[in-house]
């Protein structure tokens, strides 16, 4: 006790030192993974003597990070540090007024508050804020201080363009992985193949994904089984067998619905034709995964007066964008059909044994095609899916997924034997967004899959009905023996029916 109170005696000429950047070249940067009101902000520090008795001194005076990086720079999570309380407000307060308070932490109930108040300091400092674009954008219009204290946003795109020195740095980036991780070598082969990966991921050729740490997994994986394969390098075979087993994981909803078709409890025709019925192509995608599916899309028609319904769209099954896709069809049949004539006909349009509610407008093409089935009678190829947008104007427009599209039809047909007949139409402007699969294109080159690029609706028409689409002549009337002859012909018949009825 005696030595405690000795030492005490010095304690008047001790020199608290909260932050030391002897060793620090250039501007601090102090990046907080815990943004607590404590480690962001310091604290003071008590001493107990009692249940009920403390005490604290400038010795206990603690810093935090603002205080490690004033002068530089301060990386912390957004998300993170808008959940801690009492946080938010405060750095905001820090910033706006560029002064820094050290206060006690005052969770001690039974103990009363401290009455050191150090001075405060001057706060030179960069926050830089990491978090989502959805986060910013509800932060930036709710929040009126904050687009006053952070004016400078920073968007880091998903993908990026593979350029050479992209491609060297997307490399270089797979040897620090393979450096830091202690993994084994990769081959030439299959450095391409993670790339192809990467691709894939960004959804286009010409781009790869920036998503580094789904590339890492794949990596970690490759190396696994190189390893279990007592393999020196990992190759090529490596790369495709972790990808692979990757899907398998995640893959049990694609499984599912693929036993549901093969078993016929989801009604999905891939040979023959019929009336009124296109099969159409979606996407299911979880976002960890995601795969494609084709879908059975069927129209009826009968006379009416210019009524296009969709079936999910009555139903509240269907987003706005898919209703838009529906008015779109609407728009175009007027535009063609009905310069001489009104659009006699009631039509429905429904997605068969879709439970779950439709987004999108990827579907258009083949709403429309089964759509002109139904007026005109001429049946559709059921061995060819189709997945496409359109405007009122007749051209075709690119839709996302298409990958998984392509594969989950092929995959389908595959299961139930390819005869060699089947494809699938898709938008000419998706053609540098493919990256298929290897059996895929092997299938592909011996032509027995096929993949049809169209730019407008009518270079569909032929594939999928046998006939061309026909244009209309000075007299007013397609060409004979056109579908468009045909649909023009039916709906020229209702029309005079339905005078009848007026």
């Amino acid at each position: 006790e005696k030595e405690k109170k000795k030492k005490d005696l010095f304690l008047p000429y001790k020199v608290n030192v909260i932050v030391d950047n002897k060793t620090t070249k250039g501007r601090p940067i102090i990046i907080e993974h815990n943004p607590s009101y404590v480690n962001l902000f310091g604290t003071i520090e008590r001493t107990f003597e009692d249940r009920f008795t403390s005490k604290s001194d400038f010795m206990q005076i603690r810093a935090g990070s603002l205080h490690k990086a004033n002068g530089g720079y301060l990386v912390v999570n957004f998300n993170d540090l808008i959940q801690e309380p009492n946080v938010w407000h405060s750095l905001k307060r820090a910033l706006r007024n560029e002064k820094l308070y050290i206060f006690p932490e005052d969770n001690y109930f039974f103990a009363p508050p401290s009455p050191l108040r150090p001075e405060p300091i001057d706060l030179k400092v960069k926050v830089i804020l990491i978090g989502d674009i959805a986060t910013y954008q509800l932060a930036y219009y709710l929040d009126e201080d904050f687009k006053k204290i952070f004016k400078v946003l920073s968007e880091f795109d998903s993908s990026m363009d593979c350029t050479k020195e992209n491609f060297i740095s997307f490399v270089q980036l797979m040897g620090k992985i393979i450096d830091e991780e202690n993994l084994k070598n990769f081959t030439a082969e299959a450095v391409l193949k993670v790339a192809e990966y990467a691709m894939k991921l960004a959804g286009r050729k010409g781009k790869l994904s920036t998503r580094f740490d789904a590339v890492a997994d794949i990596m970690r994986e490759a190396h696994y089984w190189a390893k279990e394969e007592k393999k020196e390098l990992v190759d090529e075979k490596n790369v495709v067998k972790a990808i692979r087993e990757r899907e398998r994981r995640h893959s049990l909803a694609d499984d599912k619905i693929k036993e549901m078709i093969l078993q016929n409890i989801l009604n999905i025709e891939t040979e023959g034709k019929r009336v009124g019925q296109v099969n159409g192509l979606t996407v299911y995608d979880f976002g960890y995964y995601s795969f494609g599916k084709p879908v059975k899309i069927t129209a009826n028609v009968s006379l009416g007066q210019d009524s296009i319904i969709s079936i999910e769209r009555e139903a509240d099954l269907a987003g706005n964008i898919f209703t838009k896709g529906s008015l779109i069809i609407a728009g175009f049949l007027r535009q063609t059909f009905t310069k001489d004539k009104p659009l006699s006909i009631n039509a429905s349009i429904c997605f068969e044994q879709s439970y779950g509610e439709i987004e999108g407008d990827s579907a258009t093409c083949a709403e429309f095609y089964a759509l002109l089935s139904a007026i005109s009678s001429v049946p559709a190829r059921q061995d060819v899916a189709v997945t496409g947008s359109m405007n009122q104007k007749g051209l075709v427009q690119a839709v996302g997924g298409i990958n998984e599209k392509i594969e989950g039809f092929f995959n389908l047909v595959k299961e139930k034997g390819i005869k060699g007949t089947e494809g699938v139409i898709i938008p000419k402007a998706n053609l540098g967004d493919l990256i298929l699969k290897e059996d895929v294109l092997k299938e592909m080159k011996e032509g027995r899959f096929h993949i049809w690029a169209i730019e407008d609706v009518t270079e569909g028409v032929e594939i999928l009905f046998g006939i061309p689409a026909g244009k209309r002549k000075s007299d007013g009337k397609f060409t004979k023996g056109s579908l468009f002859e045909k649909v023009d012909n039916a709906l020229q018949e209702n029309s005079k029916i339905w005078k009848k009825y007026k």
